[in-house]
């Protein structure tokens, strides 16, 4: 991403989002709030089944939200490319990089092309660190018992 002040992104299922560092709270709070808006039904009325696609989808946005957050918050709002090194040499001249997985028509491309000659720093930004989970969802059944129908009458 090229932006300098934030990064957009869309989870695949027509979500679109937008994040900046000053306001990622209120950003993630919008994104969430956009799917929680598309739902169709009360969740206790969905099947098992379209639990699980909902449960598939906030999984997914969220994955995307975390890997524009940790390049937003890891670039803090600099210039920046998201890119993988391909090869690095190191010998007696000094250390030589090639980088990859840039498509040239990326807008990102020409901030590396401005940062020619400069100094840059180099961090990783892999967001596995990030998207773990601390159990994972479990979807209600289709059949309830008798006492669980009783107790949402």
């Amino acid at each position: 991403m090229a932006s300098k002040n934030g990064t957009n992104g869309s989870n695949g299922h027509g979500n679109q989002f937008e994040l900046a560092a000053a306001t990622l709270s209120g950003d993630l709070r919008d994104a969430f709030l956009t799917m929680m808006k598309q739902q169709k039904k009360p969740w206790e009325k969905l099947s098992e089944h379209e639990q699980r696609n909902v449960a598939s989808g906030i999984a997914t946005s969220c994955h995307e939200i975390v890997m524009k957050a940790v390049e937003l918050v890891r670039s803090e709002a600099r210039p920046r490319v998201a890119c993988r090194i391909e090869k690095l040499t190191i010998d007696d001249k000094g250390t030589k990089m090639t980088i990859g997985g840039v498509m040239p028509t990326d807008p990102a491309i020409m901030d590396v092309a401005h940062m020619q000659g400069r100094r840059v720093l180099i961090i990783e930004a892999d967001h596995r660190d990030f998207v773990g989970e601390r159990a994972p969802f479990k979807p209600q059944p289709d059949q309830r018992t008798l006492d669980e129908a009783a107790d949402q009458a």
